[in-house]
């Protein structure tokens, strides 16, 4: 369901949820911004095997997070927003590789790898565009929420 349109999106799982409970085996790929959708029913996208592609998540489980949570709660008083997350990955990955590399970092851009808080980075070098992250992950409805498919 190439969608994020709450008016179309209802319906539609409503009626692929009816399907598989009348023994139709489906797998429903959702839209990226379901992530955030709240209007999503859990049980629902479990039973139709759920998956959506996210170019961002956050294991609040994985103790590099609950970390980097506690310090950012401690240095600023609040939640680290999705961008505190996203500016952090960006700052350690590029800040790395110039402490490595120096000024010869750009020719590592595409060999360096980083597992960040919020994704990973695998850039490749398109001469149209410059460099562009290739890592998409696969998320899927497990044990009644988002869960990243390793």
């Amino acid at each position: 369901l190439a969608s994020d349109d709450k008016a179309f999106v209802l319906p539609t799982i409503d009626r692929l949820y009816k399907l598989s409970q009348e023994g139709f085996k489906i797998e429903l790929f959702g839209h990226p911004n379901w992530i955030k959708a709240q209007f999503l029913n859990v049980e629902k996208m479990q039973a139709l095997d759920t998956r959506i592609t996210a170019s961002y998540f956050i294991d609040y489980k994985s103790g590099q997070v609950k970390n980097f949570t506690a310090r950012y709660r401690q240095e600023y008083g609040l939640e680290p927003s999705e961008f505190a997350f996203k500016g952090f990955d960006a700052g350690y990955y590029f800040g790395k590789l110039l402490a490595d590399y120096g000024n010869e970092y750009a020719s590592h851009i595409s060999t360096d790898e980083y597992q960040g808080l919020h994704n990973k980075f695998h850039f490749k070098k398109d001469e149209k565009s410059g460099y562009v992250n290739t890592e998409v992950m696969m998320l899927k409805y497990t044990g009644f929420e988002l869960q990243l498919i390793k």
